[in-house]
């Protein structure tokens, strides 16, 4: 009836679905979209000794050095791995992952030159960068973030194809009346065009986005066609 809704991000409504045999839910069957509320960026990080300072740089030492080429993330089955897997059949590197239980394991192995590379949130590693801790080669994205506007883009670099969004929407029950989906739009819609909301959700490491309930069920479409791909050549399951 609209009162019980679920705030979920792409991992829970579109890889879940690609890496458990049986999830236990279809996304667009059990759910009705309502409205994507934002969205946020990764970044591809080096450690501050590293020798390379772009994407072309890191993908002339991974040729150089292919045993050294790793890269860790906050887990298996998550988007940053699947981003990292997007980046070396891209570009053409090998890419070892080397998943951790977390972020700040993987941050700390960083910046202290244990693995290559790192692939994560820009939100969380962002201030690591701007304190020399890591390097930030590139941000994903079609155009550069708001809150990192130095930072190049992928696409920018030469590499339109190796491209990821994290985002977070609101779902209601299937089932729900569409008279009750809309106004649960309406509302999230112009929340999200309040700038006190806009500049709060910048500070996080977000963008606001909103969009209406076709839009949302395009995007999961468009994202699980982009992503399911990329999951096979991995090899990964959850099971």
């Amino acid at each position: 009836d609209g009162t019980t809704l679920m705030f979920a991000p792409v991992g829970v409504t579109v890889l879940a679905p690609l890496v458990f045999a049986n999830p236990g839910f279809d996304t667009l069957k059990d759910f009705a979209p309502i409205a994507q509320v934002a969205t946020f960026r990764y970044a591809w990080a080096v450690a501050p000794n590293h020798p390379a300072r772009n994407v072309a740089e890191y993908v002339a030492w991974a040729k150089a050095h292919p045993a050294q080429s790793t890269y860790g993330t906050l887990g298996g089955g998550t988007v940053p791995h699947f981003f990292g897997v997007m980046i070396g059949r891209e570009t053409g590197i090998e890419m070892l992952h080397v998943p951790y239980k977390g972020s700040s394991p993987m941050a700390s192995d960083l910046m202290g030159g244990q693995i290559a590379s790192g692939v994560e949130a820009l939100a969380n590693l962002i201030e690591l960068h701007r304190a020399g801790r890591v390097r930030i080669l590139a941000v994903s994205g079609a155009d550069r973030a708001p809150g990192a506007p130095n930072l190049p883009t992928f696409r920018e670099q030469g590499l339109p194809s190796v491209e990821a969004l994290g985002w977070i929407a609101m779902f209601a029950p299937a089932g729900t009346p569409p008279a009750t989906i809309r106004l649960l739009n309406e509302a999230i819609n112009r929340s999200l065009r309040a700038p006190a909301m806009r500049e709060r959700l910048v500070a996080m490491g977000g963008e606001a986005t909103g969009t209406t309930p076709e839009e949302l069920a395009a995007i999961i479409a468009a994202d699980t066609a982009r992503w399911r791909p990329v999951i096979k050549a991995s090899g990964f399951t959850a099971d």
